[in-house]
């Protein structure tokens, strides 16, 4: 951008005009300040800037206005004295947007406030609430954000459509419940049961009446609570481990569906393409037959090549909608969900081969942490045989004349005799203790056979997928570097010699079908080789 800087006592002129016209026009004065920019690249009175200073207050005020198919961009205004500043600024876009955003600024020596809300309308509606206040004494900060997209069409990235869905899919809301579940339980490892209280009223001492209470509590031994909080720990890894899975999978089923889609559309601009060809084809068949120049057998053909096209079109396009449904569901959104519109139709991927990163797999770490469940359950079960605890505490009122030391005592209601008791339970039939221990033992040793089995399957399951990937690169490499240039070369020079009678229709459309036969094929390629790339990320947990 070439710029010009023109510096005089009292004023400055700025001007730019990198394919721009009249960019800007710059004023100063030392009690008046004025800026004044104007953009006409397509655009209409840009902006409006004015600037005043004096000894006791600043007056800012900002004026812009776009017209690149927006109405109203924004207004601006700051206001400075010794005591306070405001500032507004609003922001209006209406590019396929509605009211987008507004912007207000307070200041003063005791406090700040500051709102934000931001609406965003490109097939959304009333997108997010911002708001900040801050003083002397504290800080206070909201921010909401809302996605109401009840109607129209959303359009997703792969990673905004992870990143959507794992917020929104109620696959995984579901296992952040039962992972908060088992972290509520957790605080029910030390259950002591409940507490006996016994009261008594009546002539069972003497002939008075007395009263009588007592309180009694009954405890496991210690290491019984230790052992069932491990469990509770144990029990959560688990939840978070299913949690994984389910997030895994979920992310596996969007990736493939993604590029399922992004494969569907390049598969539609290729058969858009053979039908324009078949198009022309057809025109100058009819028109050579009206001419005799060619027969009925060449204007049928290109009639049933027309067709055939036709209805491949409208297939493509029915499954489109299917999976365009399906990715929907993925994410839990109501509107109609579509990929963006400048999707890579190939997934980019850096392999490094190391088969030990297979125990990242969700599945893998399932099994282990279901291993340790079963040893927490062992230890569990083996320090229930230990005895139980109960501690107990009673006061009553002995009322009567008793003899003491040879003196006669009358005790009333309001002299109390208290007593501890403690007892010890002893597991005398241990049989169904020792049935739960090996019970448990056994089950810890079928999770470990189990965790065996399923890491030889995950290595053999990997090296399958590698074998596709490196077959699917290698074919697509070809394709590339030599397939598709040819392709290229055999429609131009069908298409060339057609026109020019060089050929007849039978070798056009011989040429026509090898070319985009050819392209067709690297589409299916780049399909197979995406979904490669996806099976191994889902078999080492790449998100």
């Amino acid at each position: 951008m070439n710029t010009i800087y023109t510096t005089e006592k009292n004023n400055n002129h700025l001007s730019l005009k990198k394919k721009l016209r009249n960019f800007s026009l710059f004023t100063f004065h030392f009690s008046l300040f004025i800026f004044h920019l104007s953009l006409k690249k397509k655009l209409k009175n840009f902006s409006l800037f004015t600037f005043h200073f004096s000894l006791k207050k600043i007056f800012f005020i900002f004026h812009l206005s776009l017209k690149k198919k927006l109405k109203n961009f924004s207004l601006f205004t700051f206001h400075f004295s010794l005591k306070k500043i405001f500032f507004i600024f609003h922001l209006s876009l209406k590019k396929k947007l509605r009211n987008f955003s507004l912007f207000t600024f307070h200041f003063s020596l005791k406090k700040i406030f500051f709102i934000f809300h931001l609406s965003l309308k490109k097939k959304l509606k009333n997108f997010s609430l911002f708001t900040f206040h801050f003083s002397l004494k504290r800080a206070f900060f909201i921010f909401h954000l809302s996605f109401f997209t009840s109607y129209g069409q959303t359009n997703f990235s792969l990673e905004d459509a992870i990143t959507y869905s794992l917020s929104n899919n109620g696959s995984i809301k579901s296992a952040d419940l039962e992972v908060e579940r088992l972290k509520t339980l957790k605080k029910t490892a030390y259950d002591f049961g409940k507490t006996d209280l016994d009261f008594q009223y009546g002539r069972f001492n003497s002939f008075e009446n007395d009263f009588s209470f007592s309180i009694g509590q009954k405890f496991q031994f210690p290491t019984v609570y230790s052992n069932q909080k491990k469990l509770a720990k144990s029990n959560i890894e688990i939840g978070k481990s299913k949690k994984t899975i389910r997030k895994n999978n979920l992310i596996k089923d969007i990736k493939q569906t993604w590029y399922q889609l992004a494969y569907l559309k390049e598969k539609g601009k290729l058969l858009k393409y053979k039908d324009s060809v078949y198009k022309h084809f057809l025109r100058a068949a009819v028109l050579r037959y009206k001419v005799e120049a060619g027969t009925l057998l060449e204007k049928v053909t290109a009639e049933t090549k027309m067709t055939t096209i036709k209805i491949a079109l409208t297939q493509n396009e029915a499954n489109l909608k299917i999976y365009q449904k399906k990715l929907q569901t993925l994410l839990g959104n109501p509107n109609v969900i579509d990929i963006t519109e400048n999707y890579n139709p190939k997934k980019e991927f850096n392999l490094t081969i190391d088969t030990s990163k297979i125990v990242a797999n969700p599945n893998l770490n399932l099994l282990k942490n279901q291993i340790s469940v079963s040893e927490k359950k062992i230890a569990l079960n083996k320090s229930k045989m230990l005895p139980d605890i109960t501690l107990g505490y009673t006061n009553q009122s002995l009322i009567g004349d008793y003899t003491i030391n040879g003196v006669n005592q009358f005790f009333g209601s309001n002299q109390r005799f208290s007593s501890v008791t403690a007892t010890i339970s002893i597991p005398l039939w241990i049989k169904p203790d020792k049935a739960r221990i090996k019970a448990s033992k056994i089950q810890q040793q079928k999770t470990i056979e189990d965790a065996k089995y399923y890491r030889t399957v995950l290595n053999g399951e990997y090296e399958r997928v590698l074998q596709d990937y490196l077959k699917y690169k290698n074919t697509v490499a070809y394709y590339e570097d030599k397939a598709l240039p040819q392709a290229t070369l055999i429609l131009s020079n069908a298409k060339k010699s057609f026109e020019n009678d060089a050929i007849g229709y039978i070798e056009y459309i011989q040429g026509l079908d090898t070319g985009i036969e050819i392209k067709n094929n690297y589409l299916n390629l780049i399909n197979q080789y995406n979904q490669s790339i996806i099976a191994i990320e889902y078999l080492l947990k790449i998100y």
